[in-house]
């Protein structure tokens, strides 16, 4: 078509044109063949809980928080916040942090939350602060018993109160980054009001008593 126009100019920008367009019919081909990302793609919150529940037990939380497309890795979960579908990233917030148990052994995905995605407090008090309540009901567990009126009640508060060793600057653990930028109403929440009372037991009540004497 181009004649004599064709130069050598003009094939370095079809290579480069038409090599755009067969990297993204790849990743087409390749979102297309995860159950996960297909429900991303179409919007489809019935969809996307029918793929969790074809997920083999031992790799549903990898379903959720890494995926392969292409030659690149992504996170369904963060695709899902970071594009608004708030419906669609509280299921699969919820599903990652439902305890689940078959004869081999429990399946819970809070240390794979945390492993892939260890600023999930900032991002969600950044772009869907309504989702934080979902987070931190899953890292509570009841018994489904009451024993002398009482029921039992497992906290899993490493992660939001945040290792020393790892932060340096105290503003920047995950508990400081909730209480900067997160909802008020969340400090009434049983997970936040339990963080609280252990850095108070632990820390803050003797340099409040120091303070208070000096």
């Amino acid at each position: 078509m181009l004649g004599l126009d064709f130069t050598e100019q003009a094939k370095l920008a079809w290579a480069y044109a038409w090599g755009g367009v067969s990297r993204c019919i790849a990743e087409c081909l390749s979102i297309g063949s995860n159950l996960i990302t297909v429900a991303l793609v179409a919007g489809d919150v019935i969809e996307l809980e029918r793929a969790l529940t074809l997920a083999p037990r031992g790799q549903r939380a990898d379903w959720v928080t890494r995926v392969q497309v292409h030659d690149s890795v992504v996170s369904p979960l963060y695709w899902a916040v970071k594009d608004g579908m708030v419906d669609m990233a509280r299921v699969m917030i919820r599903d990652l942090l439902a305890i689940r148990a078959d004869r081999d052994a429990y399946y819970y995905g809070r240390d794979r939350l945390w492993t892939v995605h260890p600023d999930i407090i900032s991002v969600l008090c950044s772009l869907c602060p309504e989702l934080l309540e979902d987070l931190l009901d899953g890292l509570l567990w009841h018994s489904a018993s009451v024993e002398s009126g009482r029921v039992r009640v497992n906290y899993y508060v490493r992660e939001v109160y945040g290792d020393p060793d790892d932060f340096h600057d105290a503003w920047d653990a995950p508990f400081a980054v909730l209480a900067l930028q997160g909802p008020t109403t969340l400090f009434v929440h049983p997970l936040v009001e339990k963080v609280l009372d252990l850095k108070w037991k632990l820390f803050a009540r003797t340099y409040f008593l120091v303070m208070e004497f000096w």
